[in-house]
């Protein structure tokens, strides 16, 4: 009759009918995907290697990279590296490890760099961001300055470009 038509089989057909809602809808199969227990430790695998990453300091972008939202690490580490401190750090005492697949994608999703760019950020803003609240008290007025006269060589700058390409 019809089956051939539609090229499959009578038992298709009554698995179907078996496995058929009150709603008309056939429910979801059940093959596949990860278990509910696996994916609970992909998702502390996950955690523990982000918090691994968080904990080293960071360098923002500046200068030449101001209008990247990457973040730099530096210039010493790489993933490996990093990889094989958190093996060490965190995998061995509590027998939870990540492949360097997985620490990699983490560390990608995290839009981080190790490389070192010709220009980077000047002492001034480094010291401030790198220093707790009594350092940055005293360094506040001299980089509130420093930042008033980065903005307006900026704005000479970009007139100057203007000037040039009319």
């Amino acid at each position: 009759m019809f089956l051939n038509t539609l090229s499959i089989s009578e038992k298709t057909v009554r698995t179907d009918l078996k496995k058929k809602m009150p709603s008309g809808t056939v429910e979801t199969e059940k093959r596949g995907g990860r278990q509910d227990h696996l994916q609970e430790e992909d998702k502390q695998r996950r955690d523990k290697i982000k918090a691994h990453i968080d904990r080293f300091p960071r360098m923002e972008s500046h200068y030449c990279r101001s209008k990247s939202t990457r973040d730099y690490l530096h210039s010493d580490l790489n993933q490996k590296k990093m990889y094989e401190m958190f093996l060490a750090e965190c995998c061995v005492p509590e027998g939870l490890s990540a492949s360097y697949t997985t620490y990699c994608d983490v560390l990608k999703s995290h839009n981080i760099s190790f490389h070192n760019p010709k220009k980077d950020q000047c002492k001034i803003c480094e010291n401030f961001r790198k220093g707790d609240s009594e350092k940055k008290k005293e360094l506040m007025c001299m980089y509130e300055q420093h930042n008033k006269e980065k903005y307006a060589v900026r704005k000479i700058k970009e007139q100057a470009k203007n000037n040039t390409d009319g």
